[in-house]
């Protein structure tokens, strides 16, 4: 070989580097495979709970940017009772696949994730709104007790759910005490965004149970009944007068607060105050004129307590003429 055939193929090698080197042949490994939302993905609906949703949820699978045929995309659905119509599917020619979404049984935002098995994801997003209106229930305000003629120191709340147990808001419900003689602030009313309604429930005028119930038409569970008790309460502890007249205590019955006092002034004369029956009040009063006064004394212990003029009330029970008095102490 002469220095003119070497010459000519080290060139020629020379050109062959050079053309590798600008990328004359292939680069090495596979495109990138990637995942994405398709252009009508049927992504942020809105539905209600445990149904499907109107549009399939669609992905768009590419390599190296080109639509990717036969990619498999696993589906997840996250939410109690919310399903796929599968959990894997393939792309079609045009890289795209999808699944019919039906949404779980809470009431809220709701997610489905679809996935690359090489790693990639996307995540749909909706929101499931409660059903109809189907069950009624007690929320709180059940066993009360509280002072007669007076309101509960609660509201009494009802819950207007669908068939999943979520609030339902808008339904009307209807208030009517059914025992006791009380009334209801309002009478009626419209469940609020988490089915919640109340009213407050003034007890009647005697001791013991008063009912009172709610109604919406239609529902499981309607009417639901409430119970309280109403109890009499002793005012604050303060300080009465009784007169002594002649021949009288006045007034002949009066009420003080456990811890109140009670002070006997004389308008008429030759009388006296002396506790009898159990239980009873020391010290006895002397027998005084118009101007005395005996008291203050303490009524520490809730009871009935008798008291009589001994000249001219009555002894062991029985009645002369009538001069005797009642203290209730509550």
């Amino acid at each position: 070989m002469d220095r003119t055939q070497v010459r000519w193929i080290v060139a020629g090698l020379a050109l062959g580097v050079s053309a590798c080197g600008s990328g004359g042949m292939p680069g090495p490994g596979p495109s990138s495979q990637a995942i994405a939302k398709a252009a009508a993905s049927g992504d942020a609906q809105r539905g209600p709970v445990g149904f499907p949703l109107p549009l399939p949820i669609t992905v768009l699978v590419t390599r190296g940017g080109t639509p990717e045929s036969g990619a498999a995309v696993t589906w997840t659905a996250n939410g109690a009772g919310a399903s796929v119509s599968a959990t894997t599917t393939a792309t079609g020619s045009d890289g795209t696949t999808s699944v019919e979404w039906t949404l779980g049984q809470t009431a809220g935002s709701q997610t489905v994730r679809a996935a690359l098995s090489s790693g990639g994801s996307v995540t749909f997003a909706a929101v499931a709104d409660p059903g109809g209106a189907a069950q009624l229930g007690a929320a709180s305000g059940e066993g009360q007790t509280g002072a007669v003629s007076s309101s509960l120191p609660e509201m009494v709340v009802v819950k207007v759910t669908d068939q999943y147990g979520n609030g339902v808001s808008g339904s009307t419900v209807e208030w009517l005490v059914t025992g006791g003689g009380g009334s209801t602030n309002p009478s009626a009313g419209q469940t609020d965004q988490q089915g919640l309604a109340s009213t407050a429930w003034s007890l009647g005028p005697a001791e013991g149970a008063n009912t009172l119930q709610a109604t919406v038409d239609g529902l499981t569970g309607s009417p639901v009944t409430f119970h309280a008790s109403g109890v009499l309460v002793a005012p604050a502890p303060f300080d009465i007068a009784i007169e002594v007249r002649n021949n009288a205590f006045f007034p002949v019955v009066d009420t003080v607060a456990v811890g109140g006092t009670v002070t006997w002034n004389w308008v008429g004369s030759g009388h006296n105050v002396t506790s009898v029956l159990t239980p009873a009040f020391s010290p006895a009063s002397a027998t005084e004129n118009t101007g005395f006064t005996f008291g203050p004394i303490t009524f520490n212990v809730a009871g009935t307590y008798r008291y009589i003029c001994t000249i001219h009330g009555f002894v062991n029970g029985q009645t002369t003429s009538g001069m005797a008095g009642t203290i209730v102490v509550r």
